[in-house]
């Protein structure tokens, strides 16, 4: 649970901008690409089930 500016901030000192267009990009390419999401839903089910 973080501001965008923080985790711009997390990512080399980048605004809450490159953060809205960092997370549009991924969403797009999520639906274009089934085999990233399938990797990105892994991913995540591991991460928030430890």
């Amino acid at each position: 649970n973080h501001t965008l500016a923080q985790i711009g901030e997390e990512f080399g000192g980048r605004d809450h901008t490159t953060v809205i267009n960092a997370e549009r990009k991924i969403e797009t390419m999520l639906k274009k690409d089934k085999q990233l999401k399938k990797t990105v839903d892994i991913l995540k089910n591991k991460i928030l089930t430890k």
